[in-house]
């Protein structure tokens, strides 16, 4: 929470990033292992026994000796390294920026939103923190099937509460890496998660993995009065976790592409301003690597949300 002295209404941080596992498992005849190319996984906090990237996936390879340790084999350029992952305290990067915009703010889980012990509609804008939330299978099918798969997005509680906050005019950010694979990869038109993200959201996905590099730029000079190249952090950094498969997102109909990717010129991040207003990025905000340039992102977010700026 944060108290400033300005007139503007508190702003509403809600962290529904608390996601934690392990990475991705390939376990096929010929071929088991450590898929970190896929999910690198979100450490608790941090962790101190990744050796680095797997190389030999198959199972039949044996073990010589230390120079050719066979099946499981990994690189160890991250022997001496510490993993930065979900330190579960991300609203408080969110609200640095938010503070040095001159707002107040309060933050809350997400959970609390589902049960309606917070109400949206108390609050004129709302930063949805997603980071690398995305639902997320156990170890063992059997876990599946009795304690249901972990960390969706948005569950139905949360598209009602949304969907009824945004539908009465409200103004919502949400930035993550799985935002758009998460409702819409694999679902049909009919299902209820890609009405809610191209009906209630406006927007709809491209890819995941969709860039390398993490170097974007801004792409509409109604939003972004001033050229904006910035970058997010897709490699190992001490301080912050990496994003390995961000979305590609588009926007339906009545937005706006606002940021692309530099590698390829995949859209990045999409606004919409109608009869309610929503920007939506496919990488987490907190990965932004220069503080500057996440307090004038903010900024511009903000300015578009209370009306000094619109695309309309």
């Amino acid at each position: 929470v944060c108290k400033m002295d300005s007139a503007n209404k508190p702003v509403l941080i809600v962290n529904g990033f608390d996601r934690i596992c392990g990475p991705a498992v390939i376990d096929l005849d010929k071929m088991k292992g450590f898929a970190d190319f896929i999910d690198q996984g979100v450490p608790d906090k941090f962790d101190l026994n990744y050796t680095g990237s797997q190389f030999n996936f198959d199972p039949d390879s044996p073990f010589r000796l230390n120079d050719a340790p066979g099946h499981g084999a990994s690189y160890a350029d991250y022997e001496t390294k510490i993993i930065p992952g979900n330190t579960f305290d991300f609203p408080f990067i969110h609200g640095q920026e938010i503070k040095n915009n001159g707002y107040s703010f309060v933050s809350c889980s997400d959970e609390v939103i589902g049960s309606g012990n917070v109400q949206l509609a108390d609050y004129s804008i709302v930063d949805w923190i997603l980071g690398e939330e995305k639902e997320t299978s156990w170890p063992e099918a059997s876990m599946d099937s009795l304690l249901g798969r972990q960390f969706k997005t948005f569950d139905y509680a949360l598209q009602d509460r949304i969907a009824e906050y945004l539908n009465s005019g409200g103004n919502l950010f949400i930035s993550g890496s799985y935002i758009g694979s998460d409702l819409l990869a694999g679902k049909k038109e009919t299902d209820p998660d890609s009405k809610f993200a191209k009906k209630i959201l406006k927007f709809w996905w491209v890819t995941d993995h969709a860039v390398k590099t993490g170097k974007v730029f801004s792409t509409n000079k109604e939003f972004f009065k001033d050229q904006i190249d910035f970058e997010f952090n897709t490699g190992y950094d001490p301080l912050i976790y990496t994003v390995e498969s961000p979305d590609a997102i588009g926007a339906e109909e009545g937005g706006r592409v606002i940021l692309r990717y530099a590698e390829n010129n995949f859209s990045a991040a999409v606004a919409y301003d109608g009869e309610y207003k929503t920007v939506l990025f496919g990488f987490p905000f907190e990965t932004i690597k220069s503080t500057s340039h996440r307090n004038l992102i903010m900024q511009y977010i903000l300015n578009f949300f209370n009306g000094s700026l619109t695309m309309q």
